[in-house]
């Protein structure tokens, strides 16, 4: 950095007198602009699965604070200005889709401005059994029926099954 103040001598000769003059400049100092020092931050994640990128900064200019801002993001991202961190946990609901992030660094002066995108990976959810029996106790030989109710978030095609019947019971 060239900030401060100089002096020098500026002479010019005719070959027989000389004639000289100082020059004195002050160099003032010019703001930088901070840099994102933090490294890329991941551009996907996994539903159901946390989210989280601690953007970190420097800035050349002594004495100056630096603010860090979230200009844009995902409602399933927050974002703490005390500890730097994007964090979050994106549900099924957003899977299959992309998002914008939009962080500045401000240092008083300037911006600096980091922008990306995030993917959330579909992942496969378990299916979840809904319904429940109605009763538990039957007397021996009456019938027992029990209709078996699941939802799958993923919209997969569902296959029932039952392990361990009783040989008078079936199951369809």
């Amino acid at each position: 950095d060239d900030v401060g103040s100089y002096t020098f001598t500026i002479n010019v000769s005719d070959g027989t007198n000389t004639a000289s003059q100082t020059v004195a400049i002050e160099v003032l100092n010019k703001n930088d602009k901070p840099v994102i020092v933090s490294g890329d931050p991941a551009e996907e994640v996994n539903e159901d699965e946390e989210y989280s990128y601690k953007i970190e900064a420097t800035d050349a200019d002594p004495d100056q604070s630096l603010t860090y801002k979230a200009i844009v993001k995902p409602d399933w991202l927050s974002f703490s200005t005390i500890s730097r961190k994007l964090k979050g946990t994106p549900t099924n609901d957003d899977a299959g889709k992309s998002y914008d992030v939009l962080l500045a660094v401000y240092d008083g002066i300037d911006s600096t401005l980091l922008g990306y995108g995030i993917t959330v990976n579909a992942i496969n959810d378990a299916p979840e059994i809904t319904s429940t029996p109605t009763f538990t106790n039957i007397k021996e030989g009456e019938s027992y029926l029990y209709e078996l109710t699941a939802l799958d978030v993923d919209d997969e095609q569902l296959v029932f099954n039952a392990i361990g019947l009783p040989s008078w019971l079936t199951f369809s």
